[in-house]
Parts: structure tokens; sequence; C-alpha cells
């Protein structure tokens, strides 16, 4: 969180992402964990000099909080980069540092190489416009290096470039899939699926469905959610999903998302992983969200554990 939101009623007033931290900050508490929200520049000498918590309904501020384990929601920039790694050399955090670096979709796009649309990462308007033929693409979808919840993303034609023309570009540039045929036996029109991880086993999925006249799916970005039954995601799906978690689980990673879209001959490609991705549940959900929590939380302090055990060999 910023620094300047000290001043503020507190770091989430959304109330669909009040009810879910409301959510977790319970379950948490039952289990004898405290969650507290904090901005990076408030940590100091080993501890938290300020901090926020939610308690009998409302934000309430704390102080001097020594952490036992981070919970990344930030982007890691070249600005917050070593303020991260000097965080993490005195407290662990949820995902490896090293994993979290993944959040940089120019790089995780050379990692899983092998599952992602052809990426190409850009600089310069020409190599923008060059993009088009290197790609074989009609349409680019245009991303920001860092970031969640569709923010900046675009899918452009060629009529679009000239806007671009004199700006400051430091993106990536996928070939369009076009996803407009469905998935078979789940939805017809655009679309993406996310299988959500913890402890590198699938913990549950959801179909997203972008809203009328739009490409992007992110919940952030109106698209809509129906959680999906393990029995129902496709074969080939799950057999890309364990083959990229087989990657991941070099990491020691904890909680992530891939998610995948299919094109018009039904064959998958991961759209993107997500390193800090969202929790939100539509009401009728709220019994799988709430059991997805349980299981959150037991993630959380099974990695609490995890550390304590290598300091006590230390």
């Amino acid at each position: 969180y910023r620094a300047n939101n000290w001043d503020k009623a507190g770091p989430i007033s959304d109330k669909k992402y009040l009810n879910v931290a409301a959510d977790i900050t319970e379950i948490a508490r039952n289990n004898k964990i405290e969650i507290f929200h904090a901005s990076i520049k408030w940590f100091k000498d080993g501890i938290f000099k300020k901090a926020f918590i939610f308690r009998d309904g409302e934000w309430q501020r704390a102080k001097d909080i020594k952490p036992n384990l981070i919970w990344l929601k930030m982007k890691v920039t070249q600005k917050t980069n070593f303020l991260l790694e000097e965080l993490n050399a005195q407290v662990p955090f949820l995902n490896p540092f090293p994993f979290e670096r993944l959040n940089d979709k120019s790089l995780s796009s050379k990692v899983f190489y092998r599952w992602v649309p052809k990426t190409l990462k850009i600089t310069k308007y020409l190599e923008l416009k060059a993009s088009f033929d290197v790609l074989k693409s009609k349409k680019l979808v245009i991303k920001p290096l860092k970031g969640s919840g569709g923010k900046g993303v675009e899918v452009i034609d060629e009529k679009e470039l000239n806007r671009f023309r004199g700006k400051k570009t430091n993106v990536i540039t996928q070939k369009f899939i076009d996803s407009s045929h469905g998935i078979k036996g789940l939805c017809k029109g655009y679309h993406d699926l996310r299988l959500v991880f913890l402890d590198n086993k699938l913990a549950y999925s959801y179909l997203r469905v972008p809203a009328r006249g739009k490409f992007l799916a992110n919940i952030a970005q109106g698209g809509k959610m129906t959680v999906v039954p393990k029995s129902h995601i496709p074969r080939r799906v799950m057999k890309m999903a364990n083959e990229i978690v087989g990657i991941i689980s070099y990491y020691n990673a904890k909680y992530y998302t891939l998610d995948f879209l299919f094109d018009k001959d039904g064959r998958p490609y991961l759209l993107e992983m997500n390193t800090m991705p969202g929790a939100f549940f539509n009401k009728k959900d709220r019994a799988d969200q709430l059991k997805f929590f349980r299981s959150l939380v037991q993630t959380i302090m099974k990695r609490i554990k995890e550390k304590e055990k290598e300091v006590e060999k230390k």
C-alpha cells in the first residue's frame, strides 16, 4: 500500500474486496494469526512502524508490528526491488521472492515460452509496428510489464498504431488468440479459465467471461466469473497445467494462479501467471470462498512453520 494511505479510513474501501479482507482476517484470527496491511515504506529495523488491521467491523491502526510472514501484494519494480530484497532478508515471504519476480510478464513469457502465445518485449514505436509482421497477427495484445486486474492491457489492430507514435513504450506484445469459439462444454464466446493453486495443488478454478463488446475478462474490468468443478476442467488444460507446475515447484511457491484460453481449434494457451491474485467470489459461491480461505490460512501457517524449522536448524 502507498505510504500516504495512513491518513485514509483504511487500505481497502471497495465493499466487495472489503468483505474478502474481513472474511480471511476472521478465519486467520480463529487460527491465532493476525493479518496486518502496511506499506513497505513503514518497515524499519525489523518492524512495521505502523499498519492497518480489520477488527470489529472497521479498519483500526496499529504500531510496532513484528511480522512472521509477508504476503506480498505490490508491484516488484526497479524502484521497489531493493526495498523488497532488504525486507525479505529479515522476514520470509509467502511466495519466495525469486518467484514473485515472475510477475514481470516479459520474464514469465520466457520461462513459460512453450505454453504462452508468441511474445515480444517492445521499447520503441517501430518495434511495436513491426510486431504485426513478426507475430503474424492482425491484432496484438499489449500488456504492461507489471500489474494485474487487466490494467493497461489493450487489444489493437494496425489502424490504431498512430496513437502510440512518439509515446514512451515499455511493454510486451502478444499474438492475439481468438477465443471467441469458447470452451466445449463450458462456454461460448470470449473467455479465460483460471486455475488457483496452493502449495502446487489445484485449489479451485473458475471461468471468466468479459462484458459485452470487450475482450478482457478480468473481474476488475467488468468480467463475470463462474466456479468450475475440477471434474469439468478440460484434460488438455490439466495436462498443460501439470507441466507448468512442474517448473513452478522449483521455486517453492505457495499461492498463484494460471489463466488459460482456447483458440478456434480447441488448443489451450497459458495467457498469464499471477503470483499476487485476488480472491473475489460471487455471493452464491460463498461456501467455496470460505473453504478456499481456510485452505489459504493453512498454507500460511505451514509456510511460517517451515521458516521456523529452517531457523532452528541454523
